[in-house]
């Protein structure tokens, strides 16, 4: 015979355990939707891929940081390769990437203009997407931190290019 006590918490516990089981159960689900529609936008064709001859251009070791800019002029003199993202989805190279010192060498910092978002939070999914792919192809393919993502000239806070990050796969 198991005790009064020892019965009630028992079923506490079992009430615990199932609806820790639902909990997971859902968000396994959730988790599960987005990789689908990732999985989905990584077969769409991007807005940038018409530009074949930038995307060579930037091929490298990578920058350690990456403005964001709503104009050239914002940008340190430093700063190259330096790109643009135009309205109609186009890129075009604005500065060409240094020439490297060392096999691998890094750049210090590149540059990503962006004159139709005055805002980060405002650019829609076309124009994040070459984004999030510009800033992979500038790092290296490594994935970026937020401190690494430095907006300038532009309404953007830290939590927005946190978001911005999110979007990182």
């Amino acid at each position: 015979m198991i005790p009064e006590r020892l019965a009630g918490k028992l079923a506490l516990a079992l009430g615990a355990a199932a609806m820790l089981l639902f909990a997971l159960d859902r968000t396994v689900l959730f988790l599960g939707s987005g990789a689908a529609a990732a999985s989905a936008a990584r077969s769409a064709p991007i807005a940038g891929a018409r530009s074949p001859e930038v995307w060579a251009a930037i091929e490298g070791p990578g920058a350690w940081l990456i403005y964001l800019a709503a104009a050239e002029r914002d940008l340190p003199v430093l700063a190259a390769p330096v790109v643009t993202l135009r309205a109609d989805g186009e890129l075009r190279l604005l500065r060409p990437r240094p020439a490297a010192a060392a096999p691998r060498e890094r750049w210090l910092a590149a540059g990503i203009v962006l004159p139709s978002a005055r805002a980060l939070a405002t650019l829609d999914p076309g124009d994040r997407a070459v984004l999030l792919r510009l800033c992979a192809e500038l790092s290296g393919g490594r994935g970026l931190a937020a401190c690494q993502l430095v907006p300038i000239g532009m309404d953007a806070r830290r939590i927005d290019v946190e978001r911005l990050l999110k979007w990182q796969r």
